[in-house]
């Protein structure tokens, strides 16, 4: 019996060892190559999520702060700063505003969003209505179509198919006026459900989001370089799910994190890595976050560092290049720099 008590008491320190040493790596110190290069973007601009490309050209939805509307623009950014602005062709027959609820771009460079619409005042059967829209690279439409009810996306990620995958809730007329279900799966061009995802983790992060709740519970859904896709899911610890293009839970990854209390804000995927963005509480804003990459296999850490720069992570690429968005302290210009992890 003292034989047994000691075995189990070894496996568990050493267990513990392990766990430490996955967690208390060094951290490397990340900084940008060279100078960052200016984009020609308004200064003062609000811009979302960045997107990317395969080529590594990074795609910004922003709005002037001059316009003072809700009418904003597509930039694409290129490495060397050089940008272009692109138009959004808008959904046929919308008479009022647009909204644009989410955007994404490929990899092959097509431009996607799901936009709520205003329809004509005549037709007040069609007075609004949710559309997903598929434009080329130039901002040409391509496809146009309606979702069947009011769907609110909380994640939208394009797959090369044609289809999406996406989260969010459908809101439906009920005798209490509203109801709202939670929506996790892959639809179809068409705009329709073709195989609904559901996790109890998948639902708390979709609620969580849907609420405007940016803390633990967001987010995050990337391709995969295998063509999976990845959720970063965030309610109570960072996990990975990682599921095939036909809806299929292939795995999940339990991810060791840097801090005792943090966020993990953002991921990425590339050549059979995953990225990690963890912001923690510290007084200075460049102390409060570390980029912990992953195994996508197996969720073993194998790095991390620390980002000597304040910036958004807009591209991970060949497993080890980073393009970042900087904002100028002097000028306030957006400026684009890369960074290598070794």
């Amino acid at each position: 019996m003292r034989l047994v008590v000691r075995v189990v008491l070894l496996w568990i320190v050493s267990s513990g060892l392990f766990l430490e040493a996955q967690i208390l790596q060094p951290i490397v110190p990340l900084a940008l190559e060279g100078q960052p290069q200016p984009a020609q973007l308004p200064v003062g601009a609000v811009f979302g999520t960045p997107q990317c490309d395969s080529l590594g050209n990074v795609y910004l939805r922003y709005a002037a702060p001059a316009s003072g509307s809700n009418i904003s623009s597509i930039a694409r950014i290129e490495a060397d700063g050089s940008t272009q602005t692109i138009s959004l062709t808008p959904p046929a027959g919308s008479g009022g505003d647009i909204h644009t609820l989410i955007f994404a771009a490929d990899r092959g460079g097509s431009l996607h969003q799901i936009v709520r619409a205003s329809g004509d005042s005549d037709q007040p059967s069609v007075s609004e209505h949710v559309d997903y829209m598929r434009f080329d690279s130039d901002g040409d439409l391509r496809s146009d179509a309606v979702f069947s009810d009011q769907f609110i996306p909380s994640s939208f990620l394009p797959l090369p198919s044609g289809k999406f995958f996406a989260t969010g809730v459908s809101l439906e007329p009920s005798s209490d006026g509203v109801s709202e279900a939670v929506v996790s799966g892959i639809f179809g061009p068409d705009a329709r459900l073709e195989r609904h995802l559901r996790t109890d983790r998948a639902v708390k992060a979709v609620s969580a989001a849907s609420d405007g709740d940016d803390s633990p519970g967001a987010q995050t859904v990337r391709l995969g370089d295998d063509g999976n896709i990845y959720m970063l899911l965030t309610s109570d610890h960072a996990t990975v799910e990682v599921v095939n293009q036909s809806g299929m839970i292939l795995r999940q990854l339990q991810l060791q994190e840097p801090f005792e209390t943090g966020v993990a804000s953002d991921m990425w995927v590339s050549g059979n890595r995953l990225l990690v963005v963890y912001e923690g509480e510290a007084d200075d804003p460049k102390d409060s976050y570390v980029y912990v990459l992953y195994d996508t296999q197996s969720g073993e850490i194998l790095g991390a560092y620390k980002p000597e720069f304040l910036g958004t992570l807009a591209c991970f690429q060949d497993g080890q290049t980073l393009s970042v968005l900087v904002h100028d302290a002097a000028t306030g210009a957006v400026e684009i720099g890369t960074a290598e992890l070794q």
